[in-house]
């Protein structure tokens, strides 16, 4: 990772500031309260004296991480802002972050909004928890960086979260990050945490083992309306955690999660692939993410069809 001297300024800029407030996205999985709290941990660590917070909107499903501060908003004056797992500012939990003195960019999505001050972005890690934990390891000693057991569990719940348990985006430098850290994890205990499910989404899942749809071009599909989340007490976000569902499906080669929300008045359209890109077509629509993983919230189920059409295409462009 060439970051080296970014990291050095962005290390310089913490150093500088007595108060450190540290944000994440709307709607967060592991990765993003990973990086929030590990990154706080290595301050604390390094800077005891300092101030550090994590803020955001408590997501109960991530209790077994940490809960969130609540803070006042004057405690934003002169205080260094840091946004971490965040690709754009309209997925920032908490509009309070650009009210700070300064702030810093940290991510792993396509930088296409380079907001704040300095941007730590390398779109080649498979999740801002690694791109942490790779910079620990290479500059712990340089720049004095400390890290307890709890950061290190942090950590290693971000990097299987976004990897799907070492399912997909790795290479033999994540195993080799990942082994410095597994001793001081209780891996055991976190697997449980993180595989937990309520009987709602047990409920769910046997929904989408039934009514998923399958093209001829293995382009596979579950659309789920907020009626059927309602009969069985399942949130959208909690829905939106079962994407991995269809990625058990045979020869599948790119699935989708469409969640419909009538509160927010969208439908919740995650998509990821196998071998194919998606990233691109969630763009057309507003959204995006990485190649084999995106999202895109739209307003209509004529839309979401329109976005299947595509997927089926791209689907059948390899299979030609």
């Amino acid at each position: 990772m060439r970051s080296g001297n970014m990291l050095a300024e962005i290390w310089q800029k913490i150093n500088e500031y007595d108060r450190i407030i540290i944000h994440r996205h709307i709607n967060p999985d592991p990765d993003a309260y990973g990086s929030q709290g590990a990154l706080a941990d290595m301050i604390i660590q390094s800077f005891p004296s300092k101030e550090v917070y994590c803020v955001g909107t408590r997501d109960a499903r991530m209790d077994y991480l940490f809960l969130p501060d609540i803070i006042d908003d004057d405690l934003y004056q002169d205080a260094l802002v840091i946004v971490c797992d965040t690709a754009n500012t309209e997925r920032i939990d908490g509009q309070q972050y650009n009210t700070g003195d300064f702030l810093i960019k940290i991510d792993h999505h396509p930088n296409r909004d380079p907001y704040g001050n300095l941007q730590l972005v390398i779109e080649e890690a498979p999740a801002t928890c690694a791109l942490l934990l790779r910079l620990y390891i290479e500059y712990k000693e340089k720049l004095g960086i400390g890290l307890s057991d709890n950061g290190a569990r942090l950590l290693y719940a971000g990097i299987i979260g976004d990897t799907g348990r070492f399912s997909y985006s790795l290479s033999k430098q994540l195993f080799a990050d990942v082994a410095t850290i597994i001793e001081r994890v209780d891996y055991i205990d976190l697997y449980k945490d993180f595989s937990m499910k309520t009987t709602g989404q047990l409920h769910l899942i046997g929904y989408i083992y039934q009514h998923f749809i399958m093209t001829d071009s293995k382009f596979v599909y579950c659309k789920i309306s907020t009626t059927t989340l309602q009969e069985m007490g399942v949130s959208n976000s909690e829905a939106s955690m079962l994407i991995y569902v269809l990625s058990e499906v045979k020869d599948a080669r790119s699935w989708a999660l469409f969640i419909e929300d009538t509160d927010q008045g969208l439908i919740r359209c995650n998509l990821r692939a196998g071998d194919i890109a998606v990233n691109d077509i969630a763009e057309r629509f507003g959204g995006g993410g990485h190649r084999k993983a995106a999202g895109v919230r739209v307003r209509s189920w004529e839309q979401v069809d329109e976005m299947i059409l595509l997927l089926d295409e791209r689907c059948a462009e390899i299979s030609s």
